[in-house]
């Protein structure tokens, strides 16, 4: 039970059930065209949705067959690919009416659009996966990613999967179909992973396994390879540019290969020739095309399957990826010369410690097992799930994965076709002549934005072959057409019919333009009239001037400009006032449809540019009065905007005078044709003027304050019962005449203000108890001394009446700031003192001339404005507040609070603080500088990451020089370099001081250049090279790379250090001529000219560990190890659960000693000197002073041709119990390594002794 994957294929998937513990109603409710769905574990599929399950799959099929056989229930069925078509017609088809008019012709398409379009348009259709309706089919959109190029084509009656590949090889786009039934396309890279120059994440290789820090490690078994040549070609052909075959001619469209490896039986090379067929590509880029197919034809197609052992379906590796594959024995090997053919870098991978080279393949296809953990349910057609996860009769097995090129042989692909060399079909031998010039005629219309647009129709005769035969095999009329004013032309390809006449319409043309035209036929082979065939020839046009001689007349016609104006408007709505006129238009066709209906609104023609405003004065003209240049007062702009979202256009356009008008409106299209203008009109609404006001309508609350002035009242318009009060004040000297004042009584109460002379009083007294208000005229009264006091009403004495006032008639509090002004005209020695003021020493003083004198003041409200009036900072404009010769003042030409001390000096005697913002770029605290907006200075930052704390920056300006931090007594060194007495320093120098105690720059020592005798400096001084580097965060500091010269001796300690330690002698010979450690991989590696016959002299070796490192390893083991004794490690304290083995004479009577020879394997080339690799056996060593020569190496050199005796590690394995371990025998499933243990198989042989000891008594007894 199994799910196949394919790349760009359906695959197949396998379900088995057991009969006899499988319900029969769960295997009824499996039918045909339902579904299987795989989920990665087991979901509930009775509270997820439809789309939460499709979407949570590993697989989803279609079910296609049911088999039940001996108890046994199958499921059989492919992937949802199929839906879209299964290779022999049959699947979701593009057009199903045999209808020419269902051709879905795409042009400039993009490639979502080719596939999904769901609105058809000119040049851009229904896509391909969209039935003929417009309707989504069995596969949806998922993802797609347009490729740079666009798509030009036609399809008809096809499968959408036949059209999908096409399209997908013009575009070089792939696709995938997704578990939830959606289609994934675009260029490989956005689907698959190593695409290109991207890295892979897996590897596979033959003989190391397990998990690398770099890549994910799969474990092969079963492993089976092949190659396939079927394709393979000398040379590729185009047989749609061929002339007459009765002629000896050479082909454009060709390529040869530069090197053929083969030969056939004869000795001669080996000749296959590719005939290809590509009618649409143009004839300058067939040669180039067809180096492109010969350079995929000749390539070896290689193919490894494979068996992985505990492969993680849901990994990184999926159908469609590339990964690396390193397999020498059947090619799978990069080599330099490929990686040159290719333009690239050599492949070269370390993996598990070792180098190799392997190329990059593809997954092609997965096949994995269905699991016990996954889960398995049936999908009906209605979306209702069955879960059959508990009656699935799991495998347990490895998943195969099939690598390499996608194997297809030249017989599968359309473009490769022999059937137009066959003599039975008609026309094949026969090139199509030039039809006779055509027909032109041009027009306009609007398209779909109502923009108007020009088209030419094509009438062309059908032309015959140049041999005089009709053209049986037509396959297109191809038109090329240009403005005369352009360089390139454009080209449309019309589908042959074989009609007399055909009418070709080329749409989507320039108005106003002249456009040349030409014509030619293409046959089913591609062939079509051209200058010459011999490579050398170019495509013939009917507007070739070889061709027609009438070529600049016959061939061009010009698209007239529109002539038909747009209809006549409806009326307007026009609102008149004074002086000016505002035109609505809801761009309405005046009339009515073909049904008597009035056009509505929005229906005016799409091309309309404006409407003409046209108006008259009513005096001594008809409302229907003739329109002219002379009184259009205006127009309005029409955009396609306005007629698409229905908005009515508005405008306002000023009068010449308030006389009553008469208007018209003109409708303007965009190519200066004119309407009819609309019936006459006078305005039918007004500009809020009295008569559209409501009585009554205007509330208070429409009226602003104090907005009502006198020229907005008339005359006599305010009646006594609209004043509420009027004082003397407000009515003019002598305005009231006696003989309009009625009163029975004139009391004092009834005079408010006014003069009342005595001269004025006829008879009676006039008392002084009924005078209340107003002035008395003295001059014509006596009043003695005394009289007149308690009489004098309140606020009747003013300051002209008052002659001094002392300081004891003046209520506390009375006299407010108001009431005070200091000094008049010139009188500048006003002030106002406090009773205790003296000059400098107390009390307070404010001047007539604004200066005040205070011992100290204490402000509530915290905000001081200061004046600018009287300032002696610079500029003029500055505020300031002075504390002696020290300044505080605002700039407004610097910016900001600017502080001037005394002697240019200003001191913070506690704390400044300065709030966290700012950057390298304008630091917070800024030292004005002559370079403006570059000024250097300090900011800090808050940081919260790895803790909170602030740090202090230091800035040029632009970047940071150094920062300090809130956590730490660090000081961090921003800068890119440090500048000491003048000097940045060099490569291999220090910062020191020198004898005389000066820091500086220093060369590190060399030799036995050590400033101490027991070079305990070459120790501790390489600790303290340090480089600076980084920002924002802490910077890093790490030793620097150096050398040493001489012999003498020193230290390394190198816990710290990343990367490598290389030691290299002086000379080139000997042993030791370098000495390398990574400590990336912990690999310590000796190199020398004499490495193959060193020997290393030495005393004990210990590991840091009891009992937990090896000498050797898998793959790197010694030939041949020489001991005087052996020792291995028995201590019982270091043991525990210590009892007595169970194998004995039993076990050893199954051993199978056997004798044998080792494998002799290839490990590569070297130099017989100093042991450098080489790439073959004729590679020349290029060290330095070095003459080696190679040789191969071998992984048992040594042992090759000697027979060995011993056991074999598998067959000791199959007589121990499968479920445990006792280290006589066993396998490191990691490294792929079978091994048996000596020392452990000396108990087992005792164990026999001693039972065939106890055997030998008791015979003897």
């Amino acid at each position: 039970m199994a799910v196949t994957e394919r790349l760009m294929g359906p695959g197949n998937f396998t379900v088995t059930f057991s009969q006899e513990f499988t319900p029969t109603s769960v295997i009824e409710t499996i039918t045909e065209w339902g579904h299987i769905v795989i989920t990665p574990q087991e979901v509930d599929v009775d509270t997820l949705s439809d789309n939460e399950i499709l979407n949570t799959a590993r697989y989803t099929g279609i079910v296609l067959n049911r088999t039940l056989e001996e108890g046994s229930v199958q499921i059989n069925g492919q992937g949802l690919e199929l839906y879209m078509g299964d290779g022999q017609a049959k699947g979701m088809v593009i057009a199903e009416s045999n209808n020419v008019g269902k051709v879905r012709n795409y042009t400039g398409t993009t490639l979502a659009e080719t596939l999904f379009n769901s609105t058809a348009q000119t040049n851009k259709p229904l896509g391909i996966m969209l039935d003929e309706a417009g309707n989504t089919q069995a596969i949806t959109q998922g993802t797609i990613s347009n490729p740079a190029g666009t798509y030009t084509g036609s399809h008809f009656v096809e499968t959408a999967l036949s059209a999908l590949k096409f399209v997908s090889e013009i575009l070089n786009t792939e696709y995938r179909v997704n578990a939830n039934a959606t289609l994934d396309a675009g260029p490989s890279a956005n689907l698959f992973q190593g695409v290109g120059t991207a890295e892979p994440n897996t590897i596979i290789v033959k003989t190391a396994y397990g998990q690398d820090p770099e890549f994910e490690g799969v474990v092969p078994q079963g492993l089976r390879t092949e190659f396939d040549a079927t394709d393979w070609v000398s040379r590729v052909d185009f047989t749609g540019e061929v002339g007459f075959f009765d002629t000896a001619t050479d082909v454009a469209g060709e390529a040869n290969i530069s090197s053929n490896p083969y030969k056939d039986l004869h000795g001669n090379a080996l000749k296959r020739v590719g005939l290809v067929q590509e009618p649409d590509v143009p004839e300058a880029n067939l040669n180039t095309r067809a180096t492109t197919l010969l350079n995929e034809l000749s390539r070896i197609k290689k193919v490894l399957n494979l068996d992985l052992e505990q492969y993680e379906v849901s990994g990184d590796m999926q159908v469609g990826d590339f990964i690396y594959a390193f397999d020498p024995d059947v090619g799978f090997k990069d080599t330099a010369a490929d990686a040159a053919a290719e333009s690239r870098s050599l492949h070269e991978v370390t993996f598990r410690g070792q180098t190799i080279t392997p190329v990059k393949i593809r997954v092609l296809g997965l096949t994995f097992p269905i699991t016990t953990g996954m889960g398995c349910y049936y999908r009906d057609k209605d979306g209702n799930y069955t879960d059959i996860t508990e009656y699935v009769q799991y495998e347990e097995g490895a998943a195969q994965v099939e690598l390499g090129d996608l194997i297809r042989t030249i017989g599968d692909d359309l473009r490769f076709s022999e059937y137009s060399l066959s003599r039975t079909t008609a026309g094949a031998f026969s090139i199509p002549d030039l039809p006779s010039t055509p027909t032109l005629q041009s027009g306009t219309y609007l398209d779909s934005t109502g923009v108007s647009s020009g088209f030419i129709r094509i009438t062309v005769s059908k032309p015959t072959n140049e041999d005089g035969s009709q053209i049986t095999d037509g396959s297109h009329y191809k038109v090329r057409y240009k403005k005369v004013t352009d360089n390139e032309y454009s080209y449309q390809n019309f589908p042959f019919t074989g009609v007399s006449s055909e009418s070709l319409l080329i749409q989507d043309l320039t108005v106003g333009q002249t456009y040349d035209v030409g014509v030619a036929v293409v046959d089913k082979s591609g062939f079509k009239k051209m200058s010459a065939y011999d490579g050398s020839g170019s495509d013939l046009y009917t507007n070739s001037q070889s061709v027609n001689a009438n070529f600049a007349t016959n061939a061009r016609i010009e698209i007239e400009k529109d002539g038909q104006a747009p209809s006549k408007p409806k009326t307007a709505t026009i609102a008149t006032g004074p002086l000016r006129v505002q035109v609505t238009h809801f761009l309405g066709k005046d009339g009515t449809d073909g049904n008597g209906n009035p056009f509505g609104n929005f229906t005016l023609e799409g091309d309309l540019d404006h409407l003409d405003i046209h108006a008259v004065t009513q005096s001594g003209n008809s409302q229907n009065f003739t329109v002219a240049t002379s009184n259009k007062i205006g127009e309005v702009r029409v955009t396609s905007g306005n007629l698409l979202q229905a908005i009515p256009v508005i405008g306002t356009i000023e009068l010449e005078d308030s006389a009553d008008y008469y208007f018209r409106i003109v409708a303007v299209d965009k190519s200066g044709n004119a309407s009819n203008p609309s019936d006459g009109q006078s305005g039918n609404a007004n500009l809020i003027q009295e008569a559209n006001i409501a009585d009554a309508t205007i509330t208070t609350a429409k009226i602003g304050d104090a907005q009502i002035t006198t020229a907005k009242i008339g005359d006599a318009q305010i009646t006594n019962a609209k004043i509420n009060d009027l004082s003397a004040d407000k009515i003019n000297a002598g305005s009231i005449d006696a003989s309009q004042i009625a009163v029975t009584n004139l009391s004092a109460s009834n005079i408010s203000s006014g003069t009342l002379s005595a001269d004025k009083v006829s008879g009676g007294t006039l008392n002084f108890n009924s005078v209340t208000a107003g002035n008395l005229d003295f001059s014509s009264l006596s009043v003695a001394a005394g009289d007149i006091v308690a009489e004098i009403a309140n606020n009747e004495i003013t300051n002209s009446l008052i002659n001094d006032v002392s300081v004891d008639k003046l209520t506390a509090g009375s006299i407010v700031g108001d009431n005070i002004t200091l000094g008049s005209g010139s009188d500048t020695s006003g002030s106002i003192s406090s009773h205790n003021f003296s000059s400098g020493s107390t009390g307070f003083q404010i001047q007539y001339d604004g200066d005040a004198f205070f011992n100290s003041v204490t402000v509530n409200n915290p905000v001081i404005t200061l004046d600018e009036a009287g300032n002696t900072q610079t500029p003029a404009t500055n505020r300031s507040i002075a504390f002696g010769s020290s300044v505080i003042y605002e700039s407004t030409a610097l910016g900001g609070l600017q502080l001037k001390g005394s002697g240019d000096k200003v001191t913070i005697q506690d704390k400044l603080r300065i709030s966290s913002s700012g950057s390298a770029d304008d630091p917070s605290l800024e030292f004005a500088g002559i370079n403006s907006g570059n000024d250097p200075g300090f900011y800090t930052l808050n940081q919260f990451s790895g803790g909170t704390r602030t740090e202090l920056y230091w800035s040029n300006g632009d970047d940071n020089i150094l920062h300090t931090r809130s956590d730490s007594t660090t000081l961090f060194i921003d800068a890119t370099s440090i500048n000491i007495g003048g000097s940045t320093g060099g490569s291999n120098q220090y910062i020191g001081k020198n004898s005389s105690g000066t820091l500086g720059f220093h060369n590190l020592p060399s030799g036995n250049d050590h400033p101490d005798s027991d070079h305990s400096f070459a120790a501790v001084s390489h600790g303290t090279h340090v480089s600076f580097a980084g920002t924002g965060s802490q910077s890093t500091v790490a030793r620097s790379d150096h050398t040493h010269s001489g012999t003498s001796s020193h230290t390394h300690t190198a816990n710290d250090v990343t990367g490598t330690i290389s030691v290299t002698s002086v000379s080139n010979g000997g042993f030791v001529n370098s000495l390398s450690y990574n400590n990336s991989n912990k690999t310590l590696t000796v190199g020398g000219s004499d490495t193959r016959n060193a020997n290393i002299s030495t005393r004990t070796h210990t590991p840091t560990a009891n009992l937990s490192h090896n000498l050797g390893g898998f793959g790197q083991v010694w030939a041949t190890v020489f001991r005087n004794s052996e020792n291995t490690g028995s201590d019982e304290r270091l043991k525990n659960s210590i009892e007595d083995i169970d194998k004995g004479l039993d076990f050893v009577n199954d051993l199978q000693p056997r004798k044998f020879k080792w494998n002799n394997d290839s490990i590569g080339f070297f130099c017989n000197v100093c042991d450098v690799d080489l790439e073959d056996a004729s590679d020349t060593c290029d060290t330095e002073d070095c003459e080696g020569t190679s040789i191969e190496k071998f992984t048992m050199e040594a042992e090759k041709d000697k027979w060995q005796y011993g056991f074999i590690a598998q067959e000791l394995l199959t007589n121990l119990d499968s479920d445990t371990d006792y280290g006589v025998a066993n396998y490191d499933a990691e490294n792929d390594n079978y091994f048996y243990s000596p020392n452990n198989l000396v108990a087992v042989l005792t164990k026999a002794v001693q039972e065939l000891s106890a055997r030998v008594e008791a015979l003897e007894a």
